[in-house]
This record gives C-alpha cells, structure tokens and sequence, in this order.
C-alpha cells in the first residue's frame, strides 16, 4: 500500500527560520481554491480507496461543501483544518495531511507548541513528562482544561482531523498522547504564546497554572 503524503507549499521557504513560516499567512480564496481544486483531482484520480468507506455520493457532497467554504479569505491554518477535516474523513491511514515538506523542522524548532507529555486513560489526560522549568507540575497530574476548553472538547476536535484507517479509534488515541499531542494541538486547536491549565494535582485538588509555549526540542531535554 503506498502513501499519500499531502504537503502544504503555499508560499516560499528560502531557509528555515526560528518562527513559524505560516502564522500570518493569510490565504486568497484564488490561492486555496486552486490548491484544492488540484488536491481533488489527485484524490479523485488516483486515490485507491477514496470511496471505500465513504460512498462516492457523500463523498462528492463533501468536496463540494469543502469548495463552498474557500470564498473568504483564511489564516493557512484555518484552509489546514478544512482541509484535515476531509483527510480524515478518507478514513485512510495512509493519506496523510503535512504543512510542509521539511516536517521534522517544522515541529522541532519552528513552532512553538504545548510543552507537557500527556496521557490518555480511562477518560483522563494526566501529564507524564514536565518539558518546562516549572517544577509545580508533577507525572500524576490530571489535566481538565487548556485555555478554557475542557480536555473533553480539545479531544473530540482533534481527533475530527487525524487519519485513521476506517473507523479505527486506537491510531487516533494514541495520536492524542505523549509526543503528538502538542503537534496536533498546534495544527488543529491553536497557535498560542502560553498556556493557563486547570488541573488535579496528587492530591486531588483543582489548581491552575500558566505555562509559555516552546519548541519540541527544548522540551524533550526534560
């Protein structure tokens, strides 16, 4: 089975700088429709399983609806989650959905992106690894809430733009937990400088705390 890697290219990257090369970048309906109209002939011509498990009716009613929504002008990560949206709803595990190219870059040291590892569990996120350098939050803690949405509505949200073979939930789980989470928090939720938590210390107590953002790699030294 081969893969179908979607990547982004919708502006020029001459290097790769310390920011997000896609935060202001504000996309024309021209500009969106032609990379969409460009992305369904690719599905619509050489996508193996494009109406597997969706049928080629509802999936035609899709695209339309897709189309219909690129006649205003939107953020890149607003056309990204559009896009995401009918990705996933492929539900092919091998069509993936990229911004760009140089991935590994682009996560580790262009965004700045949630700074926890966490880990979903009998219907609870609970942090496993503290990537800052605030030493209040403990492996235990259970999360309830980032930037005032409960864990419950930031996963429900994600998991409408992850890809999936089928109706499989245990990719899309697994894709919610420990490395992915901040990654798909970023592309799909939002793009933030910081971070207020609401959550259940070891104790059992309600506490809040403020976290900045940073990149993966300062993360992952912790």
């Amino acid at each position: 089975m081969r893969y179908i890697v979607i990547a982004f290219l919708l502006l020029p990257l001459n290097g790769f700088s310390q920011a997000d090369p896609f935060s202001n970048k504000i996309l024309t309906p021209q500009e969106m429709q032609e990379d969409f109209s460009y992305l369904r002939k690719i599905f619509e011509e050489t996508h193996p399983g494009l109406y597997r498990y969706t049928s080629k009716h509802i999936m035609q009613a899709e695209l339309d609806s897709v189309k219909s929504l690129l006649g205003i002008e939107r953020s890149f990560y607003d056309f990204y989650r559009i896009i995401s949206h009918l990705v996933s709803d492929i539900r092919c595990a091998h069509t993936h959905l990229v911004p760009t190219k140089n991935f590994n870059t682009f996560y580790n040291n262009q965004i700045k992106t949630f700074p926890l590892m966490i880990f979903f569990t009998e219907g609870a996120y609970y942090v496993t690894v503290n990537g800052t350098k605030d030493t209040f939050i403990k492996p235990g803690f259970e999360l309830l809430s980032i930037n005032g949405k409960s864990m419950d509505s930031i996963r429900n949200e994600m998991q409408r733009g992850l890809w999936a073979d089928g109706y499989n939930q245990t990719g899309k789980n697994k894709a919610l937990s420990e490395g992915f989470f901040p990654l798909f928090y970023y592309l799909l939720i939002e793009q933030c400088e910081s971070f207020v938590l609401k959550m259940k210390d070891l104790e059992n107590k309600e506490v809040e705390r403020s976290i900045p953002a940073q990149y993966q790699e300062e993360t992952k030294r912790f």
